[in-house]
């Protein structure tokens, strides 16, 4: 009985990581912003530096659109950015606490005005839209604050899931019936 316990732990808790493993590998946990760069006239900006600020963390990243004006900011954590854009004989773009969730893609279309004094176009507030029309997958993070105030019952962080749009719960998962 005590060796069959000796090999079924191994087999078990290796059974149980691997599909951790493969459950974790499916989400994406990054976000996107993409957009064009444009003049005022809809001519596209090549030569641009587009930068998304984390304002939580202060982390930067800034990218080059490419010959038709289309930038990608890939891998970037959730949460509150600004992003900004400039160009030589441009006025400067900055759009303030655009709020990114997991798995993400986000579309801001960038228009630069042209110089004439020291201007300086700043957007507040911008809301990314909800809908995602490039993939048809449903995601929602769950913040600290939610994990920390509402009620579990056996305190079990993982019954948080069942609060997700389109997770139905399941009792008795992996259990064995006895056949006869």
């Amino acid at each position: 009985m005590k060796a069959y316990r000796l090999i079924a732990w191994p087999v078990i808790l290796t059974f149980f990581f691997s599909n951790l493993t493969f459950a974790l590998a499916q989400g994406t946990f990054t976000v996107t912003i993409t957009g064009t760069v444009t003049d005022a006239q809809g001519g596209m900006i090549a030569d641009a530096m587009v930068t998304a600020t984390n304002l939580a963390l202060g982390v930067r990243k800034t990218v080059r659109p490419n010959a038709e004006g289309i930038y990608t900011i890939p891998f970037l954590q959730p949460g509150v950015y600004a992003v900004s854009a400039e160009a030589d004989g441009f006025q400067k773009f900055i759009s303030e606490k655009i709020r990114l969730e997991v798995a993400q893609t986000a579309e801001l279309d960038i228009t630069l005005a042209a110089r004439g004094a020291t201007e300086q176009v700043t957007v507040t507030e911008t809301t990314t839209p909800l809908l995602v029309t490039e993939q048809s997958s449903v995601d929602q993070a769950i913040e600290p604050k939610q994990v920390e105030e509402l009620p579990m019952r056996e305190r079990n962080v993982f019954a948080l899931v069942t609060i997700l749009p389109g997770v139905v719960a399941v009792s008795n998962i992996g259990a064995v019936a006895n056949r006869a």
